[in-house]
């Protein structure tokens, strides 16, 4: 009897059964939580470019406003939008005629992209090299962008948020009168 229970002193660590149950379960865990936590950062990105295209949404329908003012002949001295990028409406950015001018041409969402880019610098949370906002005509879909397209007749900017497999996240058109 005595030197049984010294025998269970001297015993120290744990058997293999006892450490292949303990990884067996760290791996069944692993097995559930990593499907999981890959699908949460999906979800995250995914709300964060519709979070980001339905936050554009009352500035693109400002600049187009302006635009269409310019056009009009209406107000077009008027400075109404921060079109340099800068954060501050200043005599630095275009005038409503100068915006109406871009509108004409079709160029007024590429002028509004780089405005955008230059104050926010934001990127796409796919890939960090990827700029967030890009115009309708450099569209390369499963880059997981946001991107505004002009069209005329009527005068209207589309702002349409794409995911990273090319799935449309959201679609909204501002028009004005």
């Amino acid at each position: 009897m005595y030197k049984a229970i010294n025998n269970i002193k001297e015993q120290k660590g744990f058997t293999l059964i006892e450490l292949l149950i303990v990884v067996a379960i760290i791996g069944i865990l692993a097995a559930i939580a990593i499907p999981g936590y890959i699908g949460m950062q999906e979800r995250s990105r995914k709300g964060a470019v519709t979070r980001a295209a339905t936050a554009v949404e009352p500035e693109l329908q400002a600049w187009l406003n302006s635009a269409l003012k310019g056009v009009g002949g209406t107000q077009g001295t008027l400075r109404e939008v921060d079109s340099n990028g800068d954060g501050q409406i200043t005599t630095a950015d275009e005038s409503n005629t100068s915006l109406g001018v871009y509108l004409n041409n079709g160029t007024l969402d590429t002028v509004y992209i780089s405005a955008r880019n230059a104050m926010f610098r934001e990127s796409s949370p796919w890939s960090p090299s990827v700029s967030l906002f890009n115009t309708a005509a450099t569209l390369a879909v499963a880059s997981g962008q946001i991107y505004v397209s002009q069209e005329n007749s009527p005068f209207r900017l589309t702002v349409t948020a794409i995911d990273s497999l090319g799935g449309v996240l959201h679609n909204k058109t501002a028009f004005s009168d």
